[in-house]
């Protein structure tokens, strides 16, 4: 069990630690719109793995699985495009500095960020957040 912390640590160290060195070498704005973007997410997602957020999750059956398509998975597909998008009082480095906080508060706050492919259930038509509260209800 101690072992497993120290690694988390050291990850948490490490994303820090790169987010500063990015902000260093890219700017000040890409550190704001870093931390807007990380903030959005917060407020948008549940507080901790397992609870809902105020945003819903996107699932898309197949077959015996579901895929869940995790806001960072998103973040992360979009950033290419905002090299390349042409956004009036926005620059690149702020458009991909909000999709890269929304990208990293998805995968630093939650301990389910890897699983995307998920097995469906009969009883349960839906992942993450929304079973621990499916099950919460179904108890109380």
């Amino acid at each position: 069990m101690a072992n497993r912390w120290h690694l988390v640590n050291r990850k948490k160290l490490f994303c820090i630690m790169s987010i500063l060195l990015a902000g260093i070498f890219l700017g000040y704005f890409f550190f704001v719109s870093w931390l807007l973007g990380f903030v959005v997410s917060k407020l948008g997602g549940g507080k901790k793995t397992g609870e809902l957020g105020r945003v819903k999750s996107i699932l898309i059956p197949f077959g015996k699985h579901k895929i869940h398509v995790h806001h960072w998975l998103i973040a992360l597909l979009l950033i290419p495009v905002g090299f390349f998008a042409s956004v009036p009082l926005l620059s690149t480095v702020t458009i991909c500095g909000f999709l890269s906080g929304v990208a990293f508060q998805g995968i630093y706050s939650y301990r389910d960020w890897h699983k995307i492919m998920i097995l469906r259930h009969s009883n349960r038509e839906m992942c993450g957040a929304e079973e621990g509260a499916v099950l919460k209800a179904q108890l109380d």
